[in-house]
């Protein structure tokens, strides 16, 4: 059954059908930045939660640290970050490939 804005009709439709039909709608919509910048602001959220978290759980930590010195700005960046720099670049890659696959699937 199809409704319109003042009737009902009733078609036997195929799946290819009910396909073409939505990559046609699909089609006609404008194409805009809204879903782009959401999925940045929402991955940059999520990417930085992790280290927003340790940087609340250890104050004390860093309260009692001298930031005018290099080496103590870099144990408060691994405080911060973690002792490993490649959970960093996971979570760009993973950033980048949430946004990747939502255009795709947008696209499609």
């Amino acid at each position: 059954m199809i409704w319109e804005p003042n009737a009902v009709h009733k078609v036997d439709l195929t799946v290819l059908d009910i396909g073409w039909t939505i990559m046609q709608k699909v089609d006609n919509l404008p194409e805009t930045c809204d879903y782009l910048v959401l999925g940045i602001v929402f991955s940059l959220l999520i990417m930085f939660t992790p280290t927003f978290y340790r940087i609340y759980h250890s104050k004390d930590q860093l309260e009692s640290l001298d930031y005018h010195q290099l080496a103590e700005i870099c144990m408060a960046a691994k405080l911060a970050f973690g002792h490993n720099w490649r959970s960093v670049a996971f979570r760009l890659l993973s950033c980048f490939l949430w946004h990747t696959a939502g255009r795709t699937e947008r696209t499609r």
